[in-house]
């Protein structure tokens, strides 16, 4: 029984010296990403228990889209006038095309 505990014990040791290796990794990944968070993290720091909002997770991202929406509707706009613009002009170059072909036919 005593061989039993002892293993147990060992096994336990081992366990709790990879885990404090774990923890520094993680600590240092987390400096690393974010200098100025406090170590060690504390359950306050992780928002357990708070709903997370998504809204405020991906603030940025949400910023950009409108952005984006606009600038594509914006270029929706300009071609669509630019388009208007073409057809005036083809409008007119025909009416012109017609009138020169009927005024060319009266002449003779």
């Amino acid at each position: 029984m005593t061989d039993k505990l002892r293993d147990k014990i060992r096994d336990q040791a081992s366990r709790l010296c990879e885990l404090q290796n774990y923890k520094t990794i993680c600590e240092s990944r987390i400096k690393q990403l974010s200098p100025s968070h406090p170590i060690p993290v504390l359950e306050s720091h992780l928002r357990l228990g708070k709903e997370i909002n998504v809204n405020e997770s991906f603030n940025p991202a949400n910023n950009k889209i409108p952005d984006s929406q606009n600038q594509l509707l914006k270029q929706k706009n300009d071609e669509l006038a630019y388009a208007l613009e073409i057809k005036e002009r083809v409008s007119y170059f025909c009416i012109i095309l017609l009138l020169i072909i009927i005024g060319g036919k009266y002449i003779k």
